[in-house]
């Protein structure tokens, strides 16, 4: 599982932590957030004042699947564009209205160009290439799912509030024996790594000797940091974006193929 949405306490704990790690918001009011709502001591008005001023705080065309990468700067109306109909939908089912309202348009890694998933629309939206690949000529693709007189998929956003712990405990504990690997990109603040460790550790799994918390490396540099629990293992890749490959595909290849070596230094 990459960056996942687990738990919609944690995951608005991740989103401000990350922000606020990263210098986007100020820290008089983090201050008050974290002394007030992060342990659930505050009231649920003086939390979701705090988060809006914060969200608010957090404005300019950031990317916040990759806080520290560019945006697409293709043209004026696409600069001011806001997320993607599949990001939107995703910070629309993780994160509150008013955290909602101030997201900008999503970016790209310093390697990788920003104005990708402008091009790939254009590129599948071309006669030839719906000839080439037998497409209905009739639809017109976008990056997701929209209402259309061909259908449409649409997500149910309550399922946002569904907390995912028992089912990771459920399969910690079968005598499946199955191999399980949670990693995060910790660029990404829609399901910040903070909020990932808080929920993790807070299983109470028993951590594996001699696997404690270690950094991993690709060609030498820090690529990010493990730890393995009895039943579960948890990997960082430092400096990637919500959809890991995307930024780090290096790094995302040694993680994966490590997940699938059965002697490797991960499992």
């Amino acid at each position: 599982m990459g960056n996942p949405y687990t738990d919609p306490v944690e995951n608005v704990i991740g989103n401000i932590d990350t922000l606020y790690g990263h210098a986007m918001v100020p820290e008089p009011t983090y201050t008050k957030w974290r002394k007030l709502c992060r342990n659930g001591d505050g009231t649920a008005a003086d939390c979701e004042l705090l988060e809006a001023k914060m969200s608010y705080a957090f404005t300019g065309n950031v990317n916040p699947y990759a806080l520290d990468y560019p945006v697409c700067l293709d043209n004026a109306t696409k600069t001011k564009r806001k997320l993607t109909a599949y990001q939107a939908r995703i910070a629309y089912s993780t994160l509150p209205r008013h955290m909602r309202e101030v997201l900008g348009l999503p970016g790209d890694p310093e390697d990788y160009e920003p104005c990708e998933e402008n091009y790939a629309e254009t590129y599948l939206n071309r006669a030839d290439v719906k000839a080439a690949i037998h497409a209905n000529d009739a639809i017109t693709w976008t990056s997701c799912s929209s209402k259309t007189p061909y259908g449409t998929l649409v997500y149910n956003y309550t399922w946002s509030e569904v907390y995912m712990e028992p089912y990771y405990q459920y399969l910690v504990a079968s005598p499946m024996n199955l191999k399980i690997m949670v990693f995060s990109g910790d660029d990404d603040s829609i399901c910040g790594t903070v909020g990932t460790q808080s929920w993790i550790y807070d299983q109470g799994w028993p951590i594996t000797v001699g696997t404690e918390w270690t950094s991993w490396d690709y060609e030498g540099q820090v690529a990010g940091y493990v730890e393995k629990f009895d039943g579960l293992t948890f990997a960082t890749v430092h400096g990637a974006g919500h959809e890991v490959p995307t930024y780090k595909p290096a790094q995302a290849l040694k993680l994966i193929s490590a997940y699938f070596n059965a002697s490797s230094w991960l499992f």
